[in-house]
């Protein structure tokens, strides 16, 4: 892979990334969870204190909270993956 090629695929992937990771912070604003919020900007800014990848943790978390609306809405079944 050219270096071009990937300073493209990863800028896409980051705003794919804060896109996903700014709507989860609407929704939670919205829903009323500011202590889940909260919690969550601290885990963040964990990162951002210790050192490590902030993209990589939000992409983590959005994930996480994706996975967890997925097993709300199926009633608590997981799927599964062939």
């Amino acid at each position: 892979m050219k270096l071009r090629d990937f300073v493209k695929l990863y800028g896409a992937w980051s705003k794919l990334i804060r896109t996903e990771w700014e709507a989860l912070m609407e929704r939670l604003e919205r829903e009323g969870r500011e202590d889940e919020r909260q919690k969550i900007l601290d885990e963040l800014d964990d990162v951002r204190i210790y050192g490590g990848s902030v993209l990589a943790k939000m992409a983590e978390i959005v994930v996480r909270y994706r996975n967890d609306r997925y097993r709300q809405a199926s009633g608590g079944v997981e799927r599964k993956r062939i």
